[in-house]
């Protein structure tokens, strides 16, 4: 696989995880960008490359910002001071979504666990 197929294949895997987040279906999305479902699913499996207005229209659709689907794992915590906001922010509205207080509170403590662990 070479560096641009790599690349194709992360933004994809990137699109598809934060459209997970957000509760987005490839239908919504797929009207939203003015393509088709199986397009999405497309872009989302590395199978055909997304064009950069393309991208940008989906992070605005998404509510993210667009550097979002080129973040770097591999950054260390320092580097990712500012994308440990973002996902602080992304995992409280995912909380927030979850109506049953208990659910919330057994998945808090979840975390808290796996924290120590770290």
């Amino acid at each position: 696989m070479t560096d641009e197929e790599a690349l194709t294949r992360s933004i994809g895997q990137r699109f598809r995880s934060i459209r997970l987040q957000q509760r987005q279906t490839l239908q919504t999305m797929a009207r939203a960008l003015d393509v088709s479902y199986q397009q999405i699913r497309k872009y989302e499996t590395g199978q055909n490359r997304i064009s950069a207005s393309t991208l940008y229209r989906a992070a605005g659709v998404l509510g993210v910002d667009v550097a979002r689907f080129f973040d770097d794992p591999a950054r260390t915590a320092e580097a990712a001071g500012g994308d440990r906001k973002a996902e602080n922010d992304d995992l409280a509205r995912a909380l927030s979504r979850i109506d049953d207080p208990h659910v919330r509170r057994r998945l808090v403590d979840l975390i808290s666990i796996l924290d120590t662990k770290s």
